[in-house]
Formats: structure tokens, sequence, C-alpha cells
């Protein structure tokens, strides 16, 4: 049976193309729970309907957020992202939400990823023909993104928070490709000073931040973030025409060493200074600490949060602290 569906949720970046393709509107779960007025409500009352307390606070936000919504298409990760998503989503079935499955293979095998986005066609009922076209049409959006996060670290006349927005809301174009291609724009020929090149410069890895002032507080402390690893890659950075390539060379859901040859380069390219690696509290993406430290060169300060909302006051500090011992390995040599 095909779903026609006018809107379906996606619990993280999938070949969007598809969904596009068939004129349906994506929307990102994620971004939706996030910007909501009050996101810390929505973890009560999850946890009101029984969603262990030691549940990451994203799952439990997507969990609300699908209820609150109305949506009643869900498309899941259930394989190259979060292992807790999974049982989420079945506790939502079958009354509330239709279901469906999509799964990164580990190993990158190209014939099982289109095994994989040729499901989901089936399931929503669109041809290859399609999602070549719409894969073109998102892909200019892309390239307006991407020149945005150039003028971030290159020009340094785009703020962290600016360059996060800019690259998250490739996840789904914010249900509007039009829309979205017209802020770029204005993103683009609006005047802006550039910051001063004395600032520090600092990569944000790891799982988008719950956090609300992360980028702002950084800001303060005479430092910027310069590149947002996880959502650059949802903005596709290494282009290729062919819609299976490009989700190969997607970093995010395959193995940790993609990532650390990405963040590597980008290092260079970026002359960062260090990284903040914000892991997520009680998500199985904290482990990955030790790999990044044992592969990457630079400091890193490990940002560890829960609850949507500021930077608690050890937080702070902590980040204080690890600019402050930047900018004095800065001044010895």
């Amino acid at each position: 049976m095909v779903l026609t569906p006018a809107l379906v949720g996606i619990t993280s970046t999938i070949p969007i193309e598809v969904l596009y393709a068939a004129k349906i509107k994506p929307v990102d779960l994620n971004n939706r729970f996030i910007t909501a007025p009050f996101p810390q409500t929505f973890l009560d009352e999850a946890e009101r309907d029984g969603l262990p307390r030691n549940t990451c606070s994203w799952v439990k936000g997507l969990y609300t957020t699908i209820l609150q919504s109305g949506i009643k298409t869900v498309i899941g990760v259930v394989q190259g992202d979060c292992t807790h998503l999974h049982a989420m989503l079945e506790a939502l079935l079958p009354d509330r939400a239709d279901f469906v499955s999509f799964a990164f293979p580990y190993d990158k095998n190209r014939y099982l990823l289109r095994f994989e986005i040729e499901k989901m066609m089936e399931v929503f009922g669109v041809q290859w023909d399609a999602v070549k076209a719409a894969k073109k049409r998102l892909d200019f959006i892309r390239v307006l993104a991407h020149e945005l996060d150039r003028r971030t670290w290159q020009s340094n006349v785009l703020s962290g928070r600016d360059n996060f927005n800019v690259l998250i809301n490739c996840s789904d174009f914010k249900s509007d490709p039009d829309q979205f291609q017209a802020e770029l724009e204005s993103l683009l020929v609006t005047p802006k000073p550039p910051y001063p090149q004395s600032m520090l410069r600092l990569g944000l890895i790891g799982v988008p931040a719950i956090y609300s002032d992360l980028f702002e507080f950084v800001e303060t402390m005479d430092a910027r973030v310069v590149f947002n690893e996880i959502p650059r890659q949802f903005a596709m950075p290494n282009y290729s025409g062919d819609v299976l390539e490009q989700y190969l060379s997607y970093t995010y859901p395959y193995s940790i060493f993609g990532r650390i040859a990405d963040i590597a380069e980008q290092t260079m390219v970026r002359r960062l200074d260090g990284y903040i690696h914000y892991v997520q509290s009680f998500c199985h993406h904290q482990i990955e600490d030790m790999t990044f430290r044992k592969h990457l060169h630079l400091p890193i300060l490990t940002l560890e949060g829960d609850r949507p909302g500021p930077l608690d006051g050890r937080s702070r500090t902590r980040v204080e602290a690890f600019l402050e011992m930047l900018r004095s390995q800065q001044s010895k040599s």
C-alpha cells in the first residue's frame, strides 16, 4: 500500500529527496522539538507516559513532538543513529503513528543502501527519475548553505549560531525549499561586519547540543564556533550527482573513523584551535569521546548536556577554563 500523507516526520537525516519527489513535506522532529517555546515540558509529558527518566532527552522530546504534532507517519532511522529510537517509536504503535524504518548499512554497502532507498520509494510511490529531479532542486539550496558555511570560517562574517541554523535545517529544508532558499539568499546579501581574526576558532563535534546559548556564551569569551560537524554533514558537503554516492559519503551514520577523517581535514582547512565535543546524557555516542581523544590531536573539552535550556554554572566554568587554556597555549606558540 502506498502512503500519501501531507506531512512525514523524520527522526534524523534520511534521503529526503524521496519525500520531496512524492510531493510530501518532511518535518525534522528534532528541530520542531528544540525550537518549541517550552521544550522542557515535552520531557515531562514523555516521562508521565512512561518513558524512563534515564532515556536521552532527544528521544523523549521526539516522542512528545510526534504526539502533539498530529503527524501520523514517521520515518525512523533504526540503523546508523540512536539505539533507543526504535523502541520509542514502537511505543507509539499501532494506533498513533505509521512507522517506516530506514537503515544505513554500517559497512557502506551500496547494494543495501539502494535497497533501503527503493523500499522507501515503494512506500511513497515514486520512481528514480522523480528522486533525481528532487535532488537537483535540493542541491541548489545546499550550494547556498555551503557558501554561507564558507563565509563563517573564511570570511568570518557569520556567527556560530547562524552557521548552525543554516546547516541543521538542511535535514528537511524547513519543510519548504522555496522559503528556505529565500532565507539563505537573504543572508548572503545582508552585509555583516567581520569578526576579529584574534578570536579562538573552535570545532563543535558530536551530536547537536541541547543547550540554548552555547554559541552565544562562547562568543562572549572571545571565541567562535567555525565548524559544526554534524550539521555540516546534514547539508551533504561531499557533493555527488549520484543519490547513492551522496548518502554513502554522508559520515554520521557510519564508522566513527570516517567522521574523524572529515574532522581532521576541516581542522586544517578552518585552522581550528580546539574542539568542544558535545555528548548527550544517556546516549551511546558518549563512548565515542575516547576514540576522538585517541585520534584527534587538538585539545578537546567534553561537554555533557541533559535537558534543553541554557548552560548551567558548572558547564560555563568548564568552557571558560578550556578557552583560557587554549589562549595560553596560543600565546606560547
